[in-house]
């Protein structure tokens, strides 16, 4: 992940397509459903917390768990991940907590209120990911997102206790030194433009992201518009409409 404006690198996801040494780890991420309630693109960041999580907890910061998902995309180990389920198909959550080492920070772009566009990625981008020479530039893609004017992404998981050994990424999240530029972590969460290299061919990005693209409809209940009091009519339409597996549970 790089800053829009100046390429300067952000966070990057360690593995077999990139060598880069920043601390920081970022993943772009592609949420496809038959329901718009639940269509999403985004990205994690992801802070390193180190194995110090018992000195966390005996100093209050407090230790970090995460929820366990059967067959989702949170375990995947891609900078770029695509999920597609249709409503009666949605990953189970199995409720089990695990002891997680790093902080994860969600943004959610606004659906429908931003632009995208994606290219083979140039060679000077692939420099700055210390991208071997040999690699095959067609296996990797640029991708660039750009909000409409007035609106706002969606963030999850900031503003929890964290403490890290590493310095530098203890400064970051406590908002001490920039993240990129100038910019502190607020200020790069909400920023109008991002840059994303992934390391897949623009194919296999162009279809994850029709799969939150192809519709435009306007998500509504479907209770109607006739709102009088009904015990009855209001037990009808949950037993019809009543649906386990259309929202993700969630654990506190």
């Amino acid at each position: 992940m790089l800053a829009h404006d100046t390429n300067k690198l952000v966070a990057c996801y360690k593995g077999k397509n990139f060598q880069c040494a920043a601390k920081i780890e970022a993943r772009l991420v592609v949420v496809g459903n038959t329901t718009k309630s639940q269509r999403w693109m985004g990205f994690y960041l992801v802070f390193p917390m180190g194995e110090q999580q018992l000195h966390n907890e005996q100093s209050g910061f407090g230790v970090h768990y995460t929820c366990k998902h059967d067959g989702s995309f949170y375990n995947s180990s891609a900078c770029f991940s695509a999920l597609y389920y249709p409503a009666n198909q949605c990953p189970v959550q199995s409720l089990t907590t695990v002891q997680e080492n790093c902080l994860r920070i969600t943004c959610k772009l606004p659906l429908g209120k931003f632009k995208v566009t994606y290219e083979q990625a140039e060679r000077s981008l692939l420099d700055l990911l210390s991208v071997p020479k040999d690699a095959n530039p067609a296996k990797y893609t640029s991708v660039r997102v750009e909000l409409h004017p007035g609106a706002l992404s969606k963030v999850e998981g900031f503003g929890i206790p964290f403490s890290s050994p590493d310095k530098d990424i203890n400064s970051i999240v406590c908002g001490l030194t920039p993240i990129v530029d100038n910019l502190s972590l607020v200020e790069f969460l909400q920023s109008k433009s991002f840059l994303f290299v992934l390391g897949e061919p623009a194919s296999k990005f162009e279809k994850a992201w029709h799969l939150i693209n192809r519709s435009t409809d306007t998500f509504a209940y479907p209770y109607g518009e006739d709102h009088s009091w009904d015990v009855p009519k209001f037990k009808r339409m949950l037993a019809t409409n009543k649906y386990k597996a259309q929202f993700r549970a969630m654990v506190s």
